[in-house]
């Protein structure tokens, strides 16, 4: 005894939290599991009940848009599964950069004492004519994570004679809290400063030139 088509089509909306609905998933459910025509009432209370079941029978997994709204609970399917690892919850969310690697050689802090920096790498010992460049990393003194988006001037004077060298120093921000100097180059032996300045803070930096 044929009872219709081959095979049933239902689509069951994802239901967001804030109650609105998203795309449908179509289920196709083959002949030999539809069941026998029951009056209307009925039929809702048996899809109330089967519905869950069913949806595990067949392995349904329903995959949640990053940004978009999980399918809810209520289906009976949880609203974690096969999620990709992008979605958390209704937003999308972004990783926090690590701050960039520094192997310290010489340390300063501001006047306030709450940010501290930290010369990246380079030898606090150069030679007269000798073009160099340097990289400071800034942190906030208390916990320690880096502080971008300062906007730095920068001076390389010879201590006791006020000049600078024989290049104008530039510096830019290299990100993460990293700051770069370039175009360092002492014209003659003696002990040069570099210092850095953004508004009230300002850290300097000690060279022994020979």
């Amino acid at each position: 005894m044929s009872h219709g088509s081959p095979a049933a089509h239902w689509s069951l909306p994802q239901v967001c939290h804030n109650g609105t609905l998203a795309f449908p998933v179509r289920l196709d459910m083959p002949a030999s599991l539809r069941p026998l025509p029951l009056a209307p009432w009925r039929r809702l209370a048996a899809a109330a009940l089967a519905l869950p079941l069913f949806a595990q029978f067949v392995g349904l997994s329903l995959v949640c848009r990053c940004g978009g709204c999980p399918t809810s609970k209520a289906w009976g399917v949880d609203a974690n599964a096969g999620r990709p690892a992008c979605c958390h919850g209704d937003e999308e969310t972004t990783a926090t950069a690590a701050a960039p690697a520094c192997a310290p050689t010489a340390s300063a802090k501001n006047k306030a004492a709450d940010k501290a920096a930290a010369l990246c790498g380079v030898a606090t010992t150069v030679k007269a004519g000798q073009e160099f460049s340097a990289e400071v990393l800034v942190t906030q003194v208390a916990d320690g994570p880096a502080v971008p988006g300062l906007s730095f001037t920068v001076k390389f004077i010879h201590v006791g004679m006020g000049h600078g060298g024989s290049k104008v120093p530039m510096v830019e921000e290299a990100g993460g809290g990293l700051y770069k100097v370039t175009a360092l180059k002492p014209s003659m032996a003696g002990n040069w400063r570099m210092t850095l300045t953004a508004g009230a803070d300002a850290f300097a930096f000690d060279f022994k030139v020979n």
